[in-house]
């Protein structure tokens, strides 16, 4: 796949992430992590390392738009990428359906890993947001990771 389309896709996720438009995909507060999407598509495609350089800097940014302990999302990212860039070499990851398990189960990794440094260092959101979340990242990553197959 080409270079630009994951810059295409990068950049159309910062500018959903810092205006206002991210609030049209919300759902009761809940809003998908588009670059956690991201992520997981280019980790298959690239491997461990490009993905857990991918997702320290994809970390590093959202880190840096929001509010709380420096470092959560860059750590969790990493990992992410790495971990799924890992799967690559296990397990068949040109299957569509692999594609939405990896991403089921990466979502619901990150969102444990953020809410577990969280209620180290602060006091935490509802746990209840981790599956909510893990449930419209797997559901919204269908359509993209269909789009993304096509270019």
């Amino acid at each position: 796949m080409k270079w630009w389309v994951y810059a295409v896709g990068i950049i159309f996720s910062i500018i959903l992430e810092i205006t206002p438009f991210v609030k049209y995909l919300e759902i009761r507060g809940i809003k998908p992590d588009l670059f956690l999407i991201i992520l997981v598509f280019f980790s298959l495609k690239k491997g461990s390392l490009k993905g857990e350089i991918m997702g320290f800097f994809i970390g590093i940014f959202e880190d840096l738009v929001s509010s709380g302990v420096f470092g959560i999302n860059s750590f969790s990212k990493t990992i992410c990428g790495f971990l799924v860039g890992k799967s690559k070499e296990k397990i068949l990851h040109e299957n569509f359906i692999s594609q939405i398990i990896i991403m089921l189960s990466i979502s619901l990794l990150n969102g444990l890993l953020v809410y577990l440094i969280r209620c180290l260092f602060t006091t935490p959101s509802g746990f209840i947001v981790v599956p909510l979340e893990t449930c419209y990242n797997t559901l919204l990553s269908i359509p993209i990771f269909i789009l993304f197959r096509k270019l």
